[in-house]
């Protein structure tokens, strides 16, 4: 089943959004999250939400782009966890 949880209107979100979905995700029966997008800013709910999920068992697949816009640099919305 794939449960498409949106969390911004574009490839950019708010961190704090993007955490929201995770732990909404991972509350409703996601096997996997898969993330295509980045974001301007950086939270402790941000990283504590993929830890949720890694807790429970499910991976999070992270986007690996940077990308410039104007004078932002915009990253991958998860931090260091790579396995």
């Amino acid at each position: 089943m794939v449960m498409p949880v949106r969390v911004g209107d574009s490839f950019v979100a708010e961190v704090n959004r993007f955490a929201q979905g995770v732990v909404f995700a991972v509350d409703t029966g996601a096997a996997v999250i898969q993330e295509a997008l980045g974001t301007l800013n950086n939270s402790g709910f941000g990283q504590q939400a993929v830890d949720y999920a890694y807790r429970h068992n499910v991976p999070v697949m992270a986007s690996a782009a940077t990308r410039t816009l104007g004078t932002t640099t915009i990253h991958p919305t998860t931090s260091t966890r790579s396995s």
